[in-house]
């Protein structure tokens, strides 16, 4: 099941927002258009350079590749991840809501799923660096890959336990092949 990353502002500004209001919003400044009028990810890319004069078209379409799946991908049922700037903490929800666009809203919070944020409060220790590494990523939002691995660290951490070390894939194979391997002998050497 796919899983996504959603940053609440730079700054982590917009956090207790998206807690309080039990959603996840997409957070680009001045973006009061619905998301789906857009068939395209270029027409949504095309919005932004018609509406930003100073927008490079290389930053438009890094803009558009973010804003698109908040809209077109995510779907109820989806993991969203809320990595804290206020405190070394993660928030995990579940999407319970389809795209909702709030024309009525205040800048910047336009564009909504509704969220259960079912796991608060997860320490950044508790997971390993590359996993860390990914919460890390430049972009506002994004998929997340190695769904299970974090998962195994919620359920852990719901029941007060660490989680058990789960490998990578890449490690897996790499040690499967390892123990195929026949031992050398000292004359091999």
């Amino acid at each position: 099941m796919p899983m996504w990353l959603c940053r609440a502002g730079r700054y982590g500004e917009f956090e207790n927002k998206f807690l309080e209001d039990s959603k996840v919003y997409c957070t680009w400044d001045n973006l009061s258009e619905s998301i789906m009028q857009f068939h395209t990810k270029q027409d949504l890319q095309q919005y932004f350079v018609d509406n930003n004069p100073d927008v490079k078209v290389k930053t438009a379409m890094n803009w558009a590749s973010q804003v698109w799946p908040f809209a077109h991908e995510m779907k109820k049922g989806e993991i969203v991840v809320l990595p804290s700037k206020i405190k070394p903490v993660i928030h995990f929800g579940k999407i319970t809501g389809n795209y909702e666009f709030l024309p009525n809203n205040d800048n910047p919070y336009y564009h909504a799923h509704q969220v259960d944020w079912f796991a608060c409060d997860i320490p950044r220790t508790a997971f390993d660096q590359d996993i860390l590494y990914s919460f890390g990523a430049f972009m506002t939002i994004c998929r997340i890959k190695q769904e299970d691995r974090i998962k195994a660290v919620i359920n852990a951490h719901k029941q007060g336990k660490k989680a058990p070390k789960l490998l990578r894939k890449s490690h897996r194979m790499m040690k499967r092949h390892v123990l195929k391997m026949k031992p050398w002998g000292l004359s091999q050497i």
